[in-house]
Formats: C-alpha cells, structure tokens, sequence
C-alpha cells in the first residue's frame, strides 16, 4: 500500500507539473498573439491616419479647382 500511495503521489505530482507548463505555455501564446494584434491595430490606425490625410487632401484639391472652374466660368 505504501508503494500505491507514492506512485500515486508521483503521478498526482507529474499530472500537476504538466498542467503548470500548458498553463504557462498558453499565456505565452497569448502574449505573444496580443502582441501581433497590437502590432497591427497600431498599423492598421497609421494606414487609416494617412487615408484621412490623403482624403484631405484630395477634397481641399477638389474644392480649389471647382473655385477655380466657377470663377472662370460662371463669373
């Protein structure tokens, strides 16, 4: 019986390392998955603050040569 109950504890005790290591393997998936995310949001809102600017851009263009077309056409 005594050798039941060490070989059980031994198990018990290897099963509880192993549950430690996945527990600590799967945050490490995880932050290392946040990181990629955060990587890309912080992409993805430079790409979308240079579409904004270029959109700007393109609209105050837009707009001075419509000033421009209605000042040489329709004055």
């Amino acid at each position: 019986m005594h050798v039941s109950a060490v070989f059980f504890f031994l198990l018990f005790f290897t099963l509880q390392q192993q549950q430690i290591h996945n527990q600590s393997t799967s945050l490490s998936d995880c932050e290392q998955k946040l990181s990629i995310l955060q990587s890309s949001m912080i992409y993805l809102q430079d790409k979308l603050s240079k579409k904004k600017s270029e959109q700007e851009l393109c609209e105050s263009k837009c707009k001075e040569n419509c000033d421009k077309l209605k000042k040489d056409y329709c004055d």
